[in-house]
Order: structure tokens, then sequence, then C-alpha cells
């Protein structure tokens, strides 16, 4: 978006000073050098914030082309940078972090067709989702006591969820490739959410799909009991 409005602004330096919107544009130019609110003030206040000042006490620039290459790049970097520090400043987000270190889209978002894998898949690499280790969270249970419904001394995390928690093994040995079944640990799992590849990443959302049911239907079935 940003970039489309600094190419705009640089179009309307590039006007006919005769036509409109260019007196338009000197009107709120001068309103903006006196700090009042208008949009020349907004493209200002733009270029400032990413480091580009003097391209509008310039009101221009040389080469158009590559002005626009390097105002993209430092928009890109600024806000990896923001997105990097947020998410690290994020208790919620602690596991994200550990397998989630580039700022680019995620493969599953195109290559799964379906929403509901898609989705799920999504919400279990947020953290948003209700098992224990963020339900706890929430009603602020201390870390070690969020425990599994089913296994009951291991923390239900994301990675006792996806590789450990024996309430799902059928269904993980029928997703989940055997590699990471076999003994699991937090490098294995980290390597596993990284995956690239297409058939995998849909078996994970398949697994989550699945198991999320089951484990809803235990859940309900305990409190019945209880």
């Amino acid at each position: 978006m940003f970039i489309r409005i600094i190419k705009y602004w640089l179009h309307i330096l590039t006007m006919d000073r005769r036509r409109y919107v260019y007196q338009c544009y000197e009107y709120q130019y001068h309103r903006a050098m006196d700090n009042h609110q208008c949009w020349a003030t907004s493209v200002k206040n733009l270029l400032y914030s990413y480091g580009f000042g003097e391209v509008w006490i310039n009101q221009g620039v040389g080469n158009e082309s590559l002005f626009l290459k390097c105002f993209r790049k430092r928009c890109e970097d600024i806000d990896a940078q923001d997105w990097s520090a947020n998410i690290q400043e994020s208790p919620k987000l602690k596991t994200y972090c550990s397998f989630k270190s580039m700022f680019v889209s995620e493969k599953y978002l195109y290559c799964i067709e379906e929403p509901h894998l898609r989705n799920v898949l999504s919400r279990f690499r947020l953290s948003a989702h209700n098992l224990h280790i963020e339900m706890g969270r929430r009603n602020k249970t201390q870390r070690d006591q969020r425990n599994c419904f089913y296994c009951k001394t291991s923390v239900e995390d994301e990675f006792h969820f996806l590789l450990c928690c024996q309430l799902y093994s059928n269904i993980r040995e029928k997703y989940i490739p055997t590699y990471y079944r076999q003994q699991p640990n937090h490098n294995k799992f980290i390597r596993l959410m990284n995956t690239s590849n297409i058939h995998t990443l849909r078996n994970i959302a398949c697994f989550l799909h699945t198991s999320f049911k089951i484990r809803d239907r235990y859940n309900r079935s305990e409190i019945t009991f209880i």
C-alpha cells in the first residue's frame, strides 16, 4: 500500500503545474509544511518514518525506478523487524517463534485447497486453539500444571499433541511420517512444522483436524463420567 502512495505522489510531481490535481497538491504541500493534517502531510510523515526525509525536502528523486526499489526494500526490512520483535515479545507465540524465522508466506496457505484444513493448521501454528498450554495461559495456570487430559503427567503443548500423545497414535501412524513419530523430540517437531513438502503439509492438517475431534469427544466423555 505504501509503495502505491509514494508512486502516485511522484506521479503528481511530474504533472503540468496548470493541472487541477497538481494545484490541489501544491495547496496541500504548504499546509503540510505548516503541520496541518492532510494527504500531503501523510506522505511527508511516511517518507520521514522510513528514512527518506530528504526526498520530501527535494520534492522528487532522480531515478524514480531505483528509488521505488529502495523504498520497497526498506519497507520490507522494517516490517520484518517489527514482526520479529512483536512475536518474540508475545508469550502466546513462544512455540511459533521456535519454527517461524522468516517473514514470508507459508506454502500451506496456497497448497492446501480445503479451507477447513488450512484453518486448523494455521490455528495450530499460531496457538489459536484450546490445548491446555494455551487455555492454561489464559487461566494463569502454572505451565507445568497444564497437563494433557489423557496422559495426565505431560504438558499438553503443540509438540505433545502432534508427536507424543498416545490418544492419537493410530491417526499419527496414518498421517505423520515414521521419522518424526519414532523417538520424537523438539528438533523433529521444528523440522516437521517447517516442511515444504505439500503432501506432508496436507497430512499434518488432516491429522490435526481428526485429532482435535477425537480430543473433543474424549474430553466430553471424561466430563460426563465425572
